[in-house]
């Protein structure tokens, strides 16, 4: 079965970037750089007993996405269609 979409790009961040869960649900529109491909990670989302969640934010670090022309070479790496797709998390 298919995931939403939401889940794909969660999914398709945490393995490209290496952030962890907290700082992937910490993630806003605004820490998106689009025109950059930067993802700025200024906040975390964090769970303590006492307090329940919250965010965290005294850090701040970015992270280059990867261009299309690496993604081109990364797809030549992986061989056939069917891996590029299972690595892509496309249905």
């Amino acid at each position: 079965m298919c995931e939403p979409l939401h889940w794909q790009v969660i999914k398709k961040l945490a393995i490209t970037t290496g952030m962890r869960r907290s700082e992937l649900l910490g993630l806003e529109f605004k820490h998106f750089d689009l025109g950059n491909r930067v993802v700025h990670v200024r906040q975390a989302l964090t769970y303590s007993k006492k307090m329940g969640f919250f965010i965290l934010n005294n850090f701040t670090f970015s992270v280059k996405m990867p261009s299309k022309k690496s993604r081109k070479k990364k797809n030549a790496i992986l061989g056939n269609s069917k891996n590029r797709v299972a690595a892509r998390f496309f249905c």
